[in-house]
């Protein structure tokens, strides 16, 4: 995408493929931020849950079942 950005035209200081840049960098960084807090969030979520008993009457392959909604999945990036 980049050649398209940096267009001969826009020479030499290539304002549009510089701004397009910032922005999508801003974007990917607001991106992972979110993503951090929220898995945070999820994962303290599950770890009360997983204190508060609320697993406790599940079976191992009922556990295994819940996939990533399960108490011992954790999110990380």
């Amino acid at each position: 995408m980049s050649s398209n950005f940096n267009r001969a035209q826009d020479a030499p200081q290539y304002k549009l493929g510089r701004g397009l840049e910032i922005v999508f960098l801003s974007i990917a960084i607001i991106s992972s931020t979110c993503a951090e807090i929220l898995y945070y969030r999820r994962n303290k979520k599950k770890q009360q849950d997983l204190d508060a008993g609320i697993y406790d009457h599940y079976t191992i392959e009922r556990l295994a079942a819940l996939g990533d909604r399960g108490p011992y999945f954790k999110y990380i990036l």
